[in-house]
């Protein structure tokens, strides 16, 4: 799923999603592998490529299903396509060049640090390592508060800690929205909203019911001022958690995912 959606496009996410559900069956979620151009670099603006790779995490590491990592998706690894045809190593690039450059450039070493060959040998590698190396290695992301490898981690762990993310249902919300996709994981009693903003704008936050059987609403206009709005940065991700609470009503704890913890 996902490898052919060459673009940030909550509409053909949906669809796919849906079209897995409805089998009945145990999804199973790629961005990418050996064959096809890094999601870095398919989904990437140029700009904020590092926020879209985690929008692309939270989408993926979140949903109902088995998502398999392709290595080197959680430091930001980028294809380093051969410049010359002298270069190219796979058969493919060979015979099509120059206009199928084949697949060698999202086959390069993984990128362990900042030293040359990017840690990952002391003689010459079978591929060129792209000059991203420098910034988007293990070691360095480790250092980083920010980075994608640490976010990654966090994902992760609230992942295999948080019984909705593991064995809950799939809800899709706000199904017309082309800019943010928005859906619940459920499971006995608890659940959690997650809202990915897939745009390079920010969006005020709609209204969104947590009903599986509830009519959508219209997005309300909020009348207070722009900063006390609560709003989805651009390529932002929230989660948030609903539990039952004494009240009988529900309590909703908001934690955006840039920074979960």
């Amino acid at each position: 799923m996902f490898m052919k959606v060459n673009e940030l496009s909550p509409p053909e996410f949906r669809k796919q999603i849906a079209a897995v559900d409805s089998a009945d069956g145990w999804p199973v979620y790629v961005l990418g592998n050996h064959d096809v151009v890094r999601s870095y670099n398919r989904y990437g603006d140029g700009k904020h490529n590092d926020d879209i790779a985690k929008v692309m995490a939270g989408l993926y590491l979140t949903l109902r299903g088995t998502p398999i990592m392709y290595y080197g998706e959680e430091i930001g690894m980028q294809n380093n396509d051969p410049k010359f045809k002298k270069d190219v190593k796979d058969p493919i690039g060979k015979l099509g060049w120059p206009h199928e450059k084949g697949r060698d450039g999202e086959r390069t070493p993984m990128q362990w640090d900042n030293t040359p060959n990017a840690g990952f040998t002391k003689g010459i590698p079978w591929l060129p390592i792209p000059v991203s190396y420098k910034t988007h290695n293990v070691a360095s992301e480790l250092k980083d508060p920010n980075s994608i490898l640490l976010f990654y981690q966090h994902l992760l762990a609230l992942r295999h800690s948080n019984p909705a993310l593991l064995d809950g249902d799939y809800v899709a919300l706000n199904q017309d929205d082309p800019n943010v996709m928005s859906y619940l994981r459920r499971y006995r009693g608890e659940a959690v909203l997650v809202v990915l903003n897939m745009s390079e704008c920010r969006r005020r936050r709609a209204s969104i019911s947590l009903r599986r059987d509830s009519p959508p609403r219209e997005p309300r206009r909020c009348s207070r001022p722009r900063r006390q709005c609560r709003a989805v940065q651009r390529y932002r991700i929230w989660r948030c958690r609903r539990s039952p609470c004494t009240s009988g009503k529900s309590q909703i704890c908001r934690r955006r995912l840039g920074q979960v913890a």
